[in-house]
């Protein structure tokens, strides 16, 4: 009896943890998303009559410029909500048991992590990571359930 009660705080415990990390997968998308959104320029530039001030944000400068701007803005709002659209779905998948769903949120996050190594994909990396650990989590609660019955 005592061991069947233990078996079921670990499943629980693993539970819990793979929500936890689900929930911080998307609170940290969402904070990459607002920093691609607003992020600031990190020096001073000056290329042929085009002048960026440190703490200009790169919307506002692409705003600013639109002869520059090449449609950066747009491409990172819309990567930005990808990501948190992305997590979201994460978060609601482990919330609602769907291991194999939370998978395909990591494994589809690494992805995109790999194929935008040298632009994005540092921002999403953390994201991929905490996604693939709640995974691991809600497997281990299933493992530890199946050991129980």
């Amino acid at each position: 009896m005592g061991e069947g009660v233990d078996r079921d705080r670990r499943s629980e415990g693993w539970r819990r943890a793979g929500r936890l990390l689900a929930l911080l997968g998307f609170l940290v998308a969402v904070a990459v998303g607002a920093y691609l959104s607003t992020a600031e320029s990190w020096g001073t530039t000056t290329e042929a009559s085009v002048s960026v001030r440190a703490g200009t944000t790169v919307i506002s400068y692409s705003s600013e410029r639109p002869e520059r701007n090449s449609g950066n803005e747009d491409v990172m709002k819309f990567w930005a909500a990808v990501l948190a659209l992305v997590a979201l779905v994460g978060l609601l998948a482990a919330f609602n048991g769907l291991t194999t769903l939370v998978w395909v949120v990591g494994g589809s996050l690494s992805l995109l992590s790999f194929f935008g190594l040298w632009s994005i994909g540092m921002f999403i990396a953390p994201v991929a990571l905490l996604e693939i650990s709640a995974a691991l989590c809600l497997n281990m609660s299933a493992a530890a359930g199946r050991r129980e019955a």
